[in-house]
């Protein structure tokens, strides 16, 4: 997420009942849009296709591999599907 904590997206901007679309309205929305798409970073790609992403990592941190989770962040675990096939991804974020 690209800025505050998991609760602190922007509301997704509702058109008016005009039916009129202004241009502060697409500009709502296309900051709604950005902050809900992920954004790659250090040792991170995110290819967006087919109306998903695929998300790969290079040389990194390996917490599997008994490095442990950096100090001042947590681990969280996702399930995700890579072509049907369930696996997990292992993301780090700041600690509170």
């Amino acid at each position: 997420m690209r800025s505050g904590t998991g609760s602190s997206f922007s509301k997704v901007p509702v058109l008016a009942d005009n039916g009129i679309i202004t241009k502060t309205y697409l500009h709502d929305l296309e900051a709604s849009v950005r902050q809900r798409t992920p954004v790659a970073g250090a040792n991170i790609d995110i290819k967006v296709t087919d109306g998903s992403f695929v998300i790969s990592a290079t040389a990194g941190i390996s917490i599997a591999g008994g490095g442990g989770v950096p100090e001042g962040f947590t681990a969280v675990t996702l399930t995700v599907c890579s072509n049907g096939t369930p696996a997990q991804l292992i993301v780090l974020g700041k600690a509170d």
